[in-house]
């Protein structure tokens, strides 16, 4: 975007006359035997030149317009990154959010899912109930635990996904 902008000047800049100072020596001389001698002639020219762009008008105009409609296009490139950006960072955090209520939800059913397999326990311990009321308990007690860690797995890729957003790196 910034060297874009830099074009833009640059061509405008080309609307503005230059000034050079040139020089150039020399010798010369009909014989070359003397080419270094007595008998040859100095040459020496020194003299500004000015260039004024003045039948260029429309090629510069037109490098001019060039070069703005360039940095248009790095403009709009750069928001379409920018909103990207932002959407990706607003969405890692909605989704955080999100799953921080399943994690303390699922939290609770998993403390639900001990507490249901202790008293199973307890009741197959006196005789109660067949062991396969505590099997069941047990089995809804790792679902619970299993749907809780895979939340948390959920958390830790959206919140490394959160840091790329930001331009952190992996």
């Amino acid at each position: 975007l910034e060297s874009s902008a830099q074009q833009v000047g640059i061509r405008k800049t080309e609307f503005l006359p230059t000034l050079s100072l040139t020089g150039t020596g020399g010798v010369a001389s009909l014989d070359r035997s003397l080419l270094f001698g007595s008998g040859k002639s100095s040459l020496y020219n020194f003299g500004p030149t000015l260039d004024i762009p003045v039948f260029q008008g429309g090629l510069l105009v037109s490098a001019v317009k060039k070069a703005k409609a360039a940095w248009q296009e790095s403009v709009e490139s750069y928001r379409g990154v920018l909103l990207t950006a932002v959407g990706e960072v607003d969405d890692s955090l909605l989704d955080l959010q999100i799953l921080e209520r399943q994690i303390k939800t699922q939290s609770l059913a998993f403390e639900a899912g001990e507490e249901t397999f202790r008293a199973a326990s307890l009741r197959y311990d006196k005789g109660l109930v067949s062991y396969i009321e505590v099997v069941d308990a047990d089995r809804a007690l790792l679902q619970a635990r299993r749907v809780y860690n895979g939340l948390r797995g959920e958390q830790a890729t959206t919140t490394v996904q959160l840091i790329q957003a930001l331009g952190g790196q992996w």
